[in-house]
């Protein structure tokens, strides 16, 4: 199991998206499967499977927005030669979902090898907007960029915003997103420099992006979202460690429109990890899903609270 998912929709119920592989292999056959759990966690049943076992069915991607919840996948690698970006939604909190909705012909432009959506969760805005973070390839060994696809109509159509990065991004593949304020999307990035790098838009246009020396990692995907019952508090999940995916940590921050300070922590897991993903609930519970030793073991949940962070010392 890897790639894990996580949204709690408006009803607090969570629930988790994942690639099912059946080798190790990023490109080998793989379902995509949706979990769901009406009692904070304590239990799950599997309420959606995608694909047959020879298909290629992944980066899931789930968000809420206005009125329901909805899950978006690459069935194939969308790329010149084939591929497809689907969309299935619920009106029931993940009881039951519709057919897939392909919104390959709307985002399908100006790539030249490559394109995939998360994996993670998307992002609905104040307005209404909904944002799934994406990346592309611009040959089969180089290019790499990210952007993102939006739905300004409550996901009946979709819009692809392409994103310049600064250099010092090197190799810029997958991303998560939150909106600091005022329309200002704050987004984290997966690189190779051995840290992670940072990009401020607004209105589809870059502010300022830059590498995060603060923020270590072993080139992973790593999570953010919104912590509402705090003023200005954005959480950030990833492996901190420079050289292997181990020391799973959990930030906390105080931020702005043009800069975020991660100033509190607590650790997850000391021990190995992978990619997780984030989620918050309406009484301020955190739920942390994590994949461990690239999924050759369970996935994980951790269930924290804010008061259980400390201010980093530096």
């Amino acid at each position: 199991m890897r790639l894990p998912g996580l949204i709690v929709s408006d009803n607090d119920t969570l629930l988790v998206a994942l690639e099912a592989r059946y080798t190790e292999s990023d490109d080998g056959f793989k379902d995509c499967l949706v979990y769901r759990s009406s009692d904070y966690g304590e239990s799950w049943n599997r309420v959606l499977v995608i694909g047959n076992g020879y298909e290629v069915i992944g980066n899931p991607v789930l968000l809420n927005y206005h009125g329901g919840v909805a899950l978006c996948v690459s069935s194939g690698y969308l790329t010149g030669e084939g591929g497809k970006i689907l969309i299935y939604h619920s009106l029931d909190d993940g009881l039951n979902w519709s057919s897939a909705q392909d919104i390959t012909s709307d985002i399908q432009a100006d790539f030249t090898y490559m394109f995939v959506p998360g994996p993670s969760h998307g992002t609905m805005f104040s307005s209404g907007k909904v944002f799934i973070p994406c990346w592309q390839l611009e040959t089969n060994t180089s290019g790499y960029g990210i952007s993102y696809i939006i739905s300004d109509d409550n996901i009946k159509s979709w819009k692809r915003i392409n994103i310049d990065l600064d250099s010092s991004i090197s190799d810029p593949t997958e991303w998560c997103m939150v909106e600091c304020g005022q329309g200002v999307l704050y987004g984290n990035i997966r690189s190779t420099s051995g840290f992670r790098g940072e990009v401020f838009i607004k209105n589809n246009t870059v502010i300022s992006s830059s590498l995060n020396k603060k923020l270590t990692d072993p080139n992973c995907f790593g999570s953010c979202v919104k912590f509402y019952h705090r003023p200005n508090v954005i959480l950030f999940s990833n492996c901190d460690n420079s050289e292997s995916r181990k020391n799973l940590v959990l930030k906390g921050s105080c931020s702005d429109l043009e800069s975020i300070d991660f100033v509190l922590e607590q650790t997850i897991e000391v021990g190995i990890a992978g990619y997780s993903d984030i989620a918050v609930d309406s009484r301020g519970a955190i739920y942390i899903v994590y994949e461990v030793n690239y999924g050759l073991e369970p996935m994980m949940l951790a269930i924290t609270s804010y008061k259980n962070f400390k201010k980093i010392e530096r």
